[in-house]
């Protein structure tokens, strides 16, 4: 009979072969060194393990920001975790999860104009895709939201559009003006920017709260929400999956929860790295 090593806790790792793999008692769960870090493994046996997550970036709510480069990335799926600090209701005033092109692009918690009662818009050259309905709210406390272009979406009565989840539930629900194709991220100027809209030298609608493992992909990998989101458990190995993101920024983890860089771990690599501007603080709360 072949039997599987236990241990009380995770050690650090290094002198472990990648491929070992353990029952940690403390956790219940059956782990995997692959070479660089721990994945705790799916009972599903989808193959996509949860990763080892230790930081987030907190954000103050004034000006902190990540900026991004001018990448032009097509935006097929977009995903995120965020920990909203304050309650967000229909008439909360806007705050930026995601912003590019000068605000022709992003998606917004609260209040924006365009669409009546939503909590979460996607902000879209004119147009607008959102979570709507009277007396909605987001709680405070970690959440998930991820947008995909669809060809039949609920936001756009069965047409293309950008679907919503939020905590793995699709919940988008209204458009305006919708436009007919998917959008790309900044191609030139200032790139894109997490937690607020930066211009020139100002910061507009700040978001005040944490946020943790960013991701694009080009195409719709909508069909991996369950995956992704994970039962509310936190972080997987997006580049498990069988589409792995070009951006993945994993907010300090791959950075040893220090400097101002958010180093890529997707397929655009060094290119699409962040920055941590006005002072952003990595925080070890996490979704979990």
């Amino acid at each position: 009979m072949t039997t599987i090593d236990h241990i009380s806790t995770r050690p650090g790792g290094s002198d472990i072969p990648a491929g070992k793999a353990y029952f940690e008692t403390s956790t219940n769960k059956f782990v995997v060194w692959n070479g660089s870090s721990w994945i705790d493994l799916h009972s599903d046996g989808d193959g996509t393990g949860a990763i080892a997550n230790q930081y987030s970036v907190d954000f103050d709510g004034t000006n902190d920001v990540i900026s991004g480069p001018a990448v032009g990335t097509t935006v097929g799926t977009c995903s995120m975790w965020f920990y909203n600090d304050d309650v967000i209701t229909t008439s909360s005033v806007g705050q930026v999860l995601l912003n590019s092109k000068s605000y022709n692009f992003g998606i917004v918690l609260g209040n924006q104009t365009g669409l009546s009662n939503e909590v979460i818009a996607i902000q879209y050259s004119g147009g607008r895709f959102g979570y709507t309905g009277a007396g909605l709210s987001i709680p405070s406390g970690w959440h998930h939201v991820m947008v995909a272009w669809v060809s039949n979406s609920s936001t756009n009565s069965g047409n293309a559009g950008y679907d919503i989840w939020l905590d793995g539930v699709k919940v988008g629900n209204d458009s305006q003006s919708a436009p007919s194709s998917p959008e790309t991220l900044a191609t030139s100027g200032n790139g894109f920017h997490i937690g607020a809209r930066l211009g020139t030298g100002s910061v507009y609608r700040p978001f005040d709260g944490k946020i943790d493992e960013f991701a694009v992909w080009s195409t719709d990998v909508s069909s991996d929400i369950s995956t992704i989101y994970n039962g509310g458990a936190g972080a997987v190995d997006l580049n498990a999956l069988s589409t792995a993101p070009e951006i993945w920024w994993r907010m300090g983890d791959d950075d040893a929860g220090t400097g101002t860089t958010i180093t890529n771990q997707g397929s655009e690599g060094s290119n699409a790295n962040g920055t941590l501007v006005n002072g952003p603080i990595f925080s070890s709360d996490v979704p979990s």
